[in-house]
């Protein structure tokens, strides 16, 4: 009876900022947030097919795997066993390729590089979880960042105003 709540919120926790690049860490990310809620039952293998596919072509099979085995297992502990959840976080980032000793930071992406299948896969899933079309949620999304906020109002600018526009 719950699923419908759970649903909304796993969308809710989604950003498409949260694959900016197709790499380890933002794979596992998603992985995490995705992935692991199927083996949860509250969303279904078919709604994140594509999700699922672009997080296997950039982790690969076999540590998508130990990952699940990880998920899995977090999934039975005990929501007060923090030594144990903490266990399970220090080998997530081992299978991912991370030290936390060397790098206490989530990893960033280089401003170089663009968002890829992980970026595309997840826009695809929050649109259809939204009821719109790629195309329409990505415009929504452009629309949302790039406008005024909706606290400022439209009037015709001040002669001081014009002048000014004018000397710059």
């Amino acid at each position: 009876g719950d699923r419908r709540w759970l649903r909304h919120t796993v969308t809710t926790l989604l950003d498409p900022n949260d694959a900016p690049v197709d790499d380890a860490w933002h794979a596992g990310h998603l992985a995490g947030l995705l992935l692991a809620r199927v083996d949860a039952r509250i969303i279904t293998a078919k709604d994140i097919k594509g999700v699922r596919a672009a997080v296997t072509t950039v982790l690969g099979r076999k540590r998508l795997r130990q990952l699940r085995d990880v998920w899995r297992q977090a999934h039975t502990v005990d929501d007060t066993d923090a030594a144990t959840m903490i266990d399970l976080a220090w080998r997530w980032c081992r299978i991912l390729g991370i030290d936390p000793h060397r790098r206490p930071e989530p990893p960033q992406p280089d401003p170089g590089q663009f968002a890829g299948q992980l970026a595309q896969a997840l826009g695809d899933y929050l649109a259809h979880t939204a009821g719109l079309t790629p195309a329409e949620y990505t415009g929504q999304q452009i629309r949302t960042r790039h406008s005024a906020p909706p606290s400022w109002t439209r009037r015709d600018p001040t002669d001081v105003e014009r002048a000014a526009a004018r000397q710059l």
